[in-house]
């Protein structure tokens, strides 16, 4: 019986992440944006390399929570974004689950750079 917990538990958290990667509204993250809000991209170095929005804080998504200690504002709104929207979803949970109440999943950087109003 212990494998359909195990089986159970891993199709849990395949839509628990699938949930979180759809979570993101680009006109609500760019109206934040334009606010002032925290811009923090979570791909890997090479890709925020490759192009990045501007302004936006570079932290890795694998390295997130050693950083989150720098983010001490938990007031000011947040908006991060990855490749997909899917790593994005995921440190927007950590976040909210570390007390930041203003934190949104801006979703792919490809899909936000080309929804900019």
């Amino acid at each position: 019986m212990s494998w359909v917990k195990t089986v159970t538990a891993s199709i849990g958290m395949f839509f628990g992440s699938m949930a979180a990667a759809a979570d993101f509204d680009t006109t609500v993250a760019w109206a934040l944006i334009d606010e002032g809000a925290t811009l923090i991209d979570v791909r890997t170095e090479s890709e925020y390399a490759a192009g990045h929005l501007e302004g936006a804080i570079l932290i890795p998504h694998d390295q997130f929570s050693t950083h989150i200690e720098k983010l001490v504002a938990t007031d000011k709104p947040i908006v991060v974004y990855c490749r997909s929207g899917r790593r994005s979803g995921l440190v927007t949970t950590q976040l909210k689950n570390a007390g930041f109440d203003k934190v949104v999943n801006g979703g792919g950087y490809e899909m936000l750079k080309a929804s900019r109003p």
